[in-house]
């Protein structure tokens, strides 16, 4: 057997330090790898986002909706309007059952309200025939919350009185006009980041009910010439066309980021230990590298077609609630993480509904552009293909064609819903006393949506331009 020599013994010796070195840098050198490697991770994420052409932070999203002068600023002069905006003692405005009048009541009521708001309705109309529009709102936000709050609502109502009340005064041309700037103001608010990682999800409806709302109310009450029609068929379907859901997305995902900037300087404020930690040991990175994966996923999913879109985005969001902690939403901001997330893929059920009532109204009007040239409603949807639509709209949520009912005064085109259940054009609303540019036409039981339109002559009008095969 041979015996190591007192050199060899020596040079062993020696290795010792060196391998009680090595364990001791050894750890902490793959975490500096690891957490390089990370961050590397994160800053492609962030140039494959810019490459695309997307915002890759708050700041970046500022810019990325670009800033007109002001005189070409269409959201300057919405600011005047709202600057001026008066709100009316008991206002509210109830509407009646389907083609029934308003009220002397209401109609005062009515009229008060635009009298009061002569100079804010005027602004309001000035700035929507202007082309570019950039919320001036978000320069108060820049780099944190450049979004909208509830005065897109104010102004939608504002245009959904004067609407409603023009039909009523049997004055087609106003109404008519109102409803294509109604649907303009929708056009340039539904493109703005959306409130479901701000906590103000579910608060807001800009735009699309009022819409309804009015467009109900005025081709139930009055007749629109066919070049009106033809025009607000046309902005319906602009409106629709809009990539409302990938601009939303966008936004979320920088509106995302800012939230999580917020997060760590109020851990840094109220635990800074907590959140040296969350910071060093990568947690940080980790988020943004989430963020940027699963806002990817969604952006990939955007473009699909309706439904499969929304089955996409629910495979998503069941990802993002399966890996986190009920318990820990509060107190762990990965968790948080997750669950905005998730939260934001309900974008695409909500971008759904718009697309069905936008879609609902757009075939009501082509519906009434039939009954102007040929005195009576169409017994199908198919009867309208081509000369007033290309092609039946398909229902977003099942891929059928929308739903159509005769009525006793009128008909009905209608959407499923989110619910996937055929309830036969009931929209779960209950009476029809909703406020006119506020009430839901769908309650917050998940039903149809429906646009129901139904006429009756007024006192002493001619009924012979009634047909009596509605």
């Amino acid at each position: 057997m041979k015996h190591a020599t007192a050199g060899e013994k020596q040079r062993h010796g020696r290795r010792w330090p060196f391998i009680g070195l090595a364990v001791v840098l050894l750890p902490p050198a793959l975490f500096a790898a690891y957490r390089m490697a990370l961050r590397a991770k994160v800053e492609r994420r962030m140039e494959a986002t810019r490459a695309a052409g997307y915002p890759a932070t708050p700041e970046e999203l500022d810019a990325w909706y670009g800033d007109p002068p002001d005189d070409e600023n269409g959201a300057v002069l919405f600011d005047q309007a709202l600057s001026r905006f008066e709100q009316t003692e008991d206002w509210e405005v109830h509407i009646p059952p389907i083609a029934a009048p308003l009220s002397q009541q209401d109609r005062k009521l009515s009229g008060t309200f635009l009298s009061k708001n002569k100079a804010a309705l005027e602004l309001l109309e000035r700035g929507l025939k202007l082309p570019q529009w950039r919320f001036t709102t978000y320069r108060e936000y820049r780099a944190s919350y450049p979004g909208l709050d509830y005065t897109v609502a104010e102004m939608a109502t504002l245009l959904g009185v004067k609407a409603t009340l023009s039909a009523e005064t049997e004055d087609p041309a106003a109404a008519g006009e109102s409803l294509v700037l109604l649907v303009r103001l929708e056009t340039v608010s539904e493109a703005c980041p959306g409130w479901y990682t701000q906590g103000e999800w579910g608060g807001v409806d800009p735009g699309d009910t009022t819409v309804l709302n009015a467009l109900i109310r005025v081709l139930s009450r009055t007749r629109l010439t066919e070049s009106q029609l033809s025009r607000l068929q046309a902005a319906l379907k602009a409106t629709e066309d809009e990539p409302v859901l990938r601009s939303q997305l966008v936004g979320e995902r920088c509106l995302l980021i800012a939230a999580l900037r917020r997060r760590l300087a109020e851990l840094r404020e109220h635990e800074p230990i907590s959140a040296t930690a969350y910071v060093a040991l990568g947690f940080q990175d980790m988020d943004l590298a989430l963020v940027f994966d699963v806002t990817d996923e969604y952006l990939d999913a955007a473009p699909l077609p309706l439904p499969q879109r929304l089955a996409a985005a629910a495979e998503i969001g069941r990802g993002m609630l399966g890996a986190a902690d009920d318990v820990r939403i509060l107190t762990d901001p990965r968790s948080s993480v997750r669950r905005f997330l998730a939260l934001t893929g309900l974008l695409f059920e909500t971008d759904a509904e718009r697309i069905a009532k936008l879609r609902a109204a757009r075939s009501a009007v082509a519906v009434e552009r039939y009954r102007l040239k040929n005195g009576n409603v169409p017994e199908k949807l198919e009867e309208l293909v081509p000369s007033f639509l290309s092609q039946v709209p398909l229902d977003p949520f099942d891929g059928k064609p929308l739903r159509y009912k005769k009525t006793a005064t009128g008909y009905k085109v209608y959407s499923i819903g989110s619910d996937g259940d055929d309830d036969g054009g009931a929209d779960g609303s209950g009476p029809n006393v909703q406020a006119i540019g506020c009430g839901p036409l769908d309650s917050d039981e998940s039903k149809d949506i429906v646009v129901e339109i139904g006429r009756q002559p007024r006192s002493g009008e001619d009924t012979s331009i009634w047909s009596e095969k509605l």
